[in-house]
């Protein structure tokens, strides 16, 4: 049982109650973080249920599932539906919810957690079940693109590279280590991509390694590529890297995942921030609405 603290969970239903006048309704990945949103997401009904607050929920069970179940469980009345898992399981979850009046919330219980870093929620149960049931609501931006939505981080190249080497590496170890040797393997087979930009008036080529349009801030597990990303403001940010030596890709990861949290370093070849005219193209504000804390 989860007693500890419990009077301060009891307070915040008691302040919430106008807010949360219907259950929550939890999406769950079984298969996130390992075997760590399943713990974590124990943890977090032992403390509802000590709370008698009412909650149901469900698991996914492929990729995409997240989607059908969010959308459905929008259709079907549910007002507050919340994404346990990690950043594929927000993205699958939020997919579902864009246009909807469905209030979401996170508990990020997978591996790299990227969307919540900039949104500041805690990964352990106690917290980010506290911030759900202590915040309001408010409208956050989204992106389309392919006939899919996103609300962190969408594009190609190096980092894209990596996210596919690091699904073939998950399988077989924890935490961490699968972005690493991602990393590494990615970097063996590095390529350079030949783009034709364009934004309605002016068309222009480019080579680079990476293009990334930001409405979040971090991308592989903690490496702040965007650092004036805000998923409120309405605008994305655009980071492009150049052509470098192929050393420097490495050498700029494992600075990104410093100790100071810090970003993707500026040099010769990278440009962070996309022209004006570009980025007011961008533009896009959905209805989606986020139960959290910034």
């Amino acid at each position: 049982m989860y007693n500890s603290g419990i009077l301060d969970y009891y307070l915040m239903w008691i302040i919430n109650v106008e807010m949360y006048m219907d259950k929550l309704h939890f999406i769950v990945n079984p298969v996130a973080g390992g075997t760590s949103a399943i713990d974590k997401f124990g943890a977090v009904k032992g403390m509802l249920d000590d709370m008698r607050f009412p909650y149901t929920y469900e698991f996914t069970q492929c990729k995409g599932h997240g989607r059908e179940l969010a959308r459905a469980a929008a259709e079907h009345g549910e007002k507050y539906i919340i994404a346990v898992g990690g950043d594929g399981t927000v993205n699958e979850v939020a997919s579902g919810l864009v246009g909807t009046d469905t209030v979401m919330g996170i508990l990020p219980f997978g591996t790299g957690n990227d969307m919540v870093k900039v949104l500041g929620i805690p990964t352990e149960p106690r917290e980010a079940l506290n911030v759900i049931l202590a915040d309001r609501p408010r409208a956050m931006d989204a992106g389309y693109v392919n006939d899919r939505f996103f609300v962190n981080v969408s594009g190609f190249g190096f980092d894209v590279d990596v996210l596919l080497k690091h699904e073939k590496y998950k399988k077989r170890f924890k935490g961490m280590l699968p972005y690493l040797l991602g990393i590494v393997d990615a970097l063996t087979h590095l390529r350079t991509l030949h783009l034709t930009l364009h934004d309605g008036e002016r068309i222009w080529k480019k080579d680079a390694l990476i293009v990334s349009v930001g409405n979040g801030a971090y991308i592989g597990g903690g490496m702040k590529a965007m650092p004036f990303a805000d998923p409120f403001d309405g605008l994305f940010e655009q980071y492009k890297q150049g052509k470098v030596p192929e050393a420097a890709p490495l050498i700029h990861q494992g600075r990104a995942y410093g100790a100071s949290g810090g970003g993707i370093l500026p040099h010769k070849g990278a440009l962070c921030g996309m022209p004006r005219g570009v980025l007011n193209k961008l533009r896009w504000r959905t209805g989606l609405r986020y139960a959290g804390k910034v």
